[in-house]
Parts: C-alpha cells; sequence; structure tokens
C-alpha cells in the first residue's frame, strides 16, 4: 500500500479540494506519558541507538515503477539529525524549510539533503549536502547509519541518513538563502503528542501521515519518513504512533 501512497502525495498540491486533512484528538488516546521519558539517556543510550538502527535497515525499501526520466535514474540523501541541546537534553529533531525562491517544493518542510555525485557515497552526500544548506561541518556529526530506501516517483531515489548533534545551537548555522528559508528543530516529545498526529486522505482511497507542531507542516515524503524513523527510533513504551495513519473509505469530488 504505501507504495500507491507514495505515487499520490504530490495531488494534494493539485486536488487539494479531494483529500482531507485529518488530526487525532487528545481524548482519542491516552498519552499519560511524562516528559521526563523523552531524555538523552532514554533515547541516546547504546541499546536504543542498535536497536533504532537495526530497525531502519530492516524497513522494507519503498519503490514506485519509474517512469523513465532523468531524475529518477538518480539518487539522493538526507539528513535525520537528532540534536541535543548544550546540556545534552531536550533531544529533536532538525528540519529546514525549502527557499521560497526554488522551482519545486518552495516552502515545504525537508530534512537536510540533495542529489548523490558520483564520486561519493550516501553518507557522504548528506553531509556534504547539510553544510552547503545550513552550513553545520561534518565534524559536528556523529554519523549512526543508513535506512532503506526510497523511490519516489518522478525524483530520485532517497536513502535516509540518521545522525546526531549534541550542543546544537542554531547560531553556529549559516543558511544558504538560495535554498532555505529557515531551520528549525522539534522536540520529540512534540513530535509524538495525540495532537501532532494526522495523515492526508487522497481521493484515491490511500492516507499519507501528517505531522503538525504549531505553524509547522510536516507532510510528502518529509512526513512519511519522519513517521518510518519515530516507529524506529522510539522504544516501545514511548511509541503510541503505530498504526494510526488509518485508511477511510475514498471521498467523492463535488
Amino acid at each position: 500500500m504505501w507504495c500507491i501512497i507514495m505515487s499520490r502525495y504530490q495531488q494534494l498540491q493539485i486536488n487539494s479540494c479531494c483529500s482531507l486533512h485529518r488530526l487525532y484528538g487528545a481524548s482519542t488516546i491516552n498519552f499519560a506519558i511524562e516528559q521526563k521519558s523523552f531524555t538523552s539517556d532514554v533515547l541516546l543510550n547504546e541499546n536504543n541507538r542498535q536497536r533504532c538502527m537495526n530497525a531502519m535497515k530492516q524497513t522494507p525499501p519503498v519503490a514506485i515503477k519509474r517512469r523513465g526520466t532523468n531524475m529518477e535514474n538518480a539518487f539522493a540523501s538526507v539528513l535525520i539529525a537528532i540534536c541535543t541541546n548544550e546540556q545534552l537534553q531536550n533531544p529533536s529533531l532538525l528540519y529546514t524549510r525549502r527557499s521560497r525562491m526554488l522551482s519545486r517544493h518552495m516552502s515545504q518542510i525537508s530534512f537536510p539533503g540533495g542529489i548523490k555525485e558520483e564520486n561519493e557515497d550516501f553518507i557522504q552526500c548528506a553531509l556534504r549536502e547539510t553544510e552547503e544548506e545550513i552550513g553545520l561541518k561534518s565534524n559536528r556529526i556523529d554519523i549512526w547509519g543508513t535506512g532503506s530506501l526510497l523511490t519516489p516517483p518522478h525524483t530520485a531515489a532517497i536513502m535516509p541518513v540518521v545522525g546526531v548533534i549534541n550542543h546544537f545551537r542554531a547560531n553556529e548555522l549559516k543558511l544558504n538563502e538560495a535554498e532555505v528559508d529557515e531551520c528549525f528543530t522539534i522536540t520529540f516529545e512534540d513530535l509524538c503528542h495525540p495532537n501532532a498526529l494526522g495523515y492526508t486522505q487522497f481521493k484515491s482511497g490511500y492516507s499519507t501521515p501528517v505531522f503538525r507542531v504549531n505553524n509547522k507542516r510536516i507532510w510528502g515524503i518529509t512526513g512519511f519518513l519522519t513517521n518510518i524513523f519515530l516507529n524506529c527510533f522510539l522504544p516501545p513504551h514511548l511509541n503510541q504512533l503505530k498504526g494510526r495513519v488509518k485508511f477511510i473509505k475514498p471521498i467523492t469530488c463535488s
């Protein structure tokens, strides 16, 4: 089902009247997890690191039938960066908002990343693109490893690369304004709150994850990758996301 979902996600911009954004109300699920559970001691210990990356490697690759465009013969990497503050606490995920000057997916939220060059591997690509986009040096990132390849239609196949940025400070960044309008972090506590996770329902009858935190909407490929990563990264006792992107009956456009 996920293969078909990813081939439909771009229809939201074209056929917004034919899709629904739905959010789960806080009353629909018991969110009894305390804030102190989302700490570096719990999330960034060696056991959780190994469990997360084993799960990322075992995630089945998502592949869409290619349409023969040059872009679909390319490969790309994105960096899923776990950040801690200067006290090595308050773990969060790093996101960027693409520049409004770009020709594709302008102003959308994404992970740092881009097209892989022939002479580099996926990790090298993610590190290079991160430095080019937000000015963060590669020696600031502790790489955990890679996941499984995602191959959407009409674009490059994407490899998620997971890493940790400890003592993260916003003032150490230097944004490339031609590519990035802003860079920000969202805590795991906020991403995992029942009010954050919803889904986009497409007229074809498929759903894909959407995360809303304050005025930030994470959807499309980035929402899909966020959902995959959280389900691999969160310890079982903290994971209340699994199975919450629901299929509902296809809707009819008027």
